[in-house]
C-alpha cells in the first residue's frame, strides 16, 4: 500500500486522517468525529463492514458516496494499478482492504475532504493502514472480539488495538481497567 500511495501522492495526502480502532463504537466514533469537524471544512470517512452495497464504507460529509463515482475512481485509478502490479509481480495483488482504502482516499482528494477517518477492520498493528500518516489515533474500547486472530487473552487483544498508536500521534481512548493493561 505505502508504495501504491507515494505513487499517487508523491508529496504526501492533503487530507488530516484519524485512525479509529476498537472492539465497538467505532463507527459512532467515526459519524461524531465527523459531525465536530464538519465546521472545518468537508470530511470523509471509510468504514465498515458494509450490509447490503460496497460503497456504505465511503462518506464524504455523512452522506453515502454515488456507486458511479465509486465505480469511476475503481476504473480510473486502482484497476491500471493493479494491472502493473500483477505485470510487474506476478500473482500479487492489492488485497479488499487495500483497494478500499486507495478508493476512499482518492475520493478524500475529489472532494477536497479536510478530515478523514480511517476504521480498521479487525486489531490494529498490522492493518494496511499502518503505511499511512496519520493526524491522530482512536481506540474506542477493548472487548472480546476476534479472540483466534487477536489473542484469547484481553492484554493480547488490547496490544494489537492499541498498536495503532504512532509516535508523536495523539492518541486517544475511552478503553477502561484491564484493557489498559
Amino acid at each position: 500500500l505505502e508504495s501504491a500511495f507515494r505513487q499517487f501522492w508523491p508529496g504526501g495526502h492533503p487530507t488530516s486522517l484519524i485512525h479509529v480502532t476498537g472492539t465497538n463504537g467505532k463507527g459512532s466514533v467515526i459519524y461524531y468525529l465527523e459531525q465536530g469537524l464538519r465546521s472545518t471544512g468537508p470530511v470523509g470517512a471509510w468504514n465498515g463492514p458494509h450490509l447490503f452495497d460496497y460503497r456504505e464504507r465511503f462518506h464524504i460529509n455523512s452522506q453515502p458516496v454515488p456507486s458511479a463515482e465509486v465505480v469511476d475512481i475503481y476504473r480510473q485509478k486502482i484497476l491500471p494499478l493493479q494491472d502493473r502490479l500483477g505485470a510487474e509481480h506476478p500473482g500479487h495483488s492489492l488485497s479488499f482492504a487495500e483497494i478500499g482504502i486507495l478508493i476512499s482516499l482518492h475520493l478524500f482528494d475529489r472532494h477536497r475532504v479536510k478530515w478523514g477517518m480511517m476504521e480498521v477492520g479487525a486489531g490494529g498493528r498490522y492493518t494496511p493502514l499502518m503505511g499511512l500518516e496519520m493526524t491522530a489515533c482512536v481506540l474506542t474500547n477493548v472487548g472480546s472480539d476476534h479472540t483466534k486472530t487477536l489473542g484469547s487473552e484481553m492484554w493480547q487483544r488490547a496490544l494489537e488495538k492499541a498498536g495503532i498508536a504512532r509516535q508523536g500521534v495523539p492518541f486517544f481512548t475511552a478503553a477502561r481497567g484491564d484493557s489498559l493493561f
